[in-house]
């Protein structure tokens, strides 16, 4: 049986769903787009909680300052009354992040979640607790694309590791199939493998990406297939290295790929989410899946970068509608809508 997962542009989306109550849990990054994509929805909100996040090695502090000025001044806005600012670091806790969860819980159950300048260090997380506490009926995550892309939209990442909530529990060192989502830099990718055996290497590249992506990401696939041997298959696989090609924003879809790759979660996988946020919210969702199923866990390996651009993004992108700006229902009046 199918389920209906609506999808679209994010204006649209909430005034369908006709719920007034809403809390945003978001981030205010240097990057404007992540205040400008708040600011887009403000009417359906009545209470927002937006945390600020600074990088363990910020760049020269008073740009920082001066952008993350710039950025705040997109909610302007919005009453202050209904803003809790809250200031964090980019290492924060699971535990910190529980807090800022319940939050969200105390003010309404009904949470949409901005994915747009969230690290995935923290939505991740964040969607995983929200998904699975009971109290809330109503889950939406929004994603607003950039403009332009600074040149090098992150530094000094650590050590590949699991995200918080997403390493499996019985340390197995085999899996069936890897995703990786293609993105603008690799940031060590392919130590994902480690000592570790994985059959199939599935590549999930955003299609049409459009410029700069596809240079960018065509870039990414050539250096993956450079460093596992110059070829369409390794020693490292036992089955050819495979290229899925997903629609950019659409979530939905990479989820249903990722399940019928894997039988609906009986084959093991292991991922790795770079490239576009909508993807890498499909591999969340996936991830969550399969745990919620009983079925063998999915880790999620990520290489935190400790440094990002302060212009990650010159702007949010804009069409003639107006704010490239988009929502994906992932739970409604109780109901989860990504299972398997």
């Amino acid at each position: 049986m199918s389920i209906y997962r609506p999808w679209g542009n994010v204006l649209w989306l909430l005034d369908k769903l006709k719920i007034e109550d809403w809390v945003t849990l978001g981030c205010i990054a240097t990057e404007s787009r992540s205040c400008t994509s708040v600011a887009n929805y403000k009417d359906f909100s009545s209470s927002f909680v937006l945390l600020k996040i600074t990088d363990p090695q910020p760049l020269e502090s008073e740009a920082v300052a001066n952008a993350y000025d710039d950025s705040e001044s997109q909610l302007d806005s919005i009453p202050e009354d209904q803003k809790n600012v809250i200031e964090s670091e980019l290492m924060a806790t699971l535990d910190d992040l529980e807090d800022y969860v319940e939050l969200c819980v105390e003010k309404s159950p009904n949470v949409i979640i901005d994915i747009t300048s969230f690290p995935k260090r923290w939505f991740f997380p964040f969607i995983q607790m929200l998904i699975n506490d009971v109290r809330i009926l109503n889950l939406v995550a929004v994603y607003t694309q950039g403009e332009t892309y600074a040149a090098t939209i992150a530094e000094n990442p650590e050590p590949l590791r699991p995200l918080p909530g997403f390493i499996t529990a019985d340390e197995r060192s085999s899996h069936d199939h890897a995703f990786v989502g293609v993105g603008f830099h690799d940031l060590g990718m392919l130590k994902l493998l480690g000592d570790d055996s994985v059959k199939k290497l599935n590549l999930m590249f955003p299609f049409p990406p459009g410029p700069p992506g596809n240079k960018k990401n065509w870039k990414f696939v050539e250096q993956i297939n450079r460093k596992i041997g110059g070829d369409i298959s390794s020693e490292e696989f036992s089955e050819p290295l495979s290229l899925h090609f997903l629609p950019a924003l659409d979530a939905s879809e990479a989820f249903t790929a990722m399940s019928n790759i894997t039988r609906k979660g009986q084959l093991t996988s292991i991922m790795a989410p770079y490239g576009p946020k909508p993807i890498s919210l499909a591999m969340c969702m996936f991830a969550i899946a399969v745990d919620n199923a009983g079925l063998e866990d999915v880790p999620v390996y990520y290489s935190q970068p400790q440094r990002y651009a302060v212009e990650y993004t010159k702007n949010a992108l804009k069409s003639d509608d107006g704010l490239e700006s988009w929502a994906y229902a992932l739970k409604l009046n109780g109901r989860d809508l990504y299972t398997i």
